[in-house]
């Protein structure tokens, strides 16, 4: 009980700390700016929607909206989910510096997050409505995840190749380029769908236990 109580009290505390320095500006635009005056920040809708997080550390984070309405319906007519929405932004990026990121939809309705650092993803659908993911890292390196044509799991980089899929048997199997060979029984492949959700995180979950952990190590 106490606990619960301290926790609703922090809570209070943190939005009303929040509250005493956010504030629209004459557009109607979230603004932010901390006690001691060193870090601003705002929130801009400009002439076809987007919103534009930017502060006084050159960071600059545009949320076109199409994107905006695919993963945050209502959010520009929503003015507490707006301050909720800025607040997270605050959290995230207070402390970079010169971070530019852009979220988008494509007229193909694929999501394209890119930013300038060289990184850049892109969430699609493939012509049977399987979701795909490219990825290009700040080094170059290509990732890709996506079904062959019997619907398993493809995970592939330059370097690695990893698949999930079922055997005839009609058992989770999980293999890569590695040497590295799993079969599921029923009750452990329920036991990881309750934890991940589902076969593609599942697949992310055990590539990074056997082959980015163990790299590291």
């Amino acid at each position: 009980m106490k606990k619960v109580l301290f926790f609703l009290l922090f809570t209070a505390s943190f939005y009303q700390l929040f509250a005493q320095r956010l504030e629209n500006d004459i557009f109607g635009d979230p603004t932010y700016q901390s006690r001691d005056l060193k870090y601003q920040a705002s929130l801009k809708k400009d002439i076809f929607s987007n919103l534009t997080f930017s502060d006084n550390n050159s960071n600059e984070i545009k949320f076109e909206k199409k994107y905006l309405d695919a993963f945050y319906p209502n959010l520009l007519e929503n003015p507490e989910a707006k301050f909720d929405f800025f607040r997270y932004q605050i959290s995230k990026y207070s402390n970079e510096r010169n971070f530019k990121a852009t979220y988008s939809v494509d007229i193909f309705d694929k999501v394209i997050i890119s930013d300038n650092r060289g990184r850049e993803l892109e969430i699609g659908k493939d012509i049977f409505g399987n979701r795909t993911y490219d990825e290009t890292k700040s080094n170059g390196e290509k990732v890709s995840i996506r079904r062959d044509l019997f619907g398993n799991l493809e995970y592939q980089t330059d370097q690695i190749q990893a698949t999930l899929k079922k055997d005839i048997f009609d058992k989770w199997v999980y293999g890569d380029t590695t040497g590295n060979k799993l079969e599921f029984s029923a009750s452990t492949w329920n036991l990881l769908q309750h934890r991940y959700g589902n076969d593609e995180d599942i697949l992310l979950y055990l590539i990074h236990e056997f082959l980015i952990r163990r790299d590291r190590d």
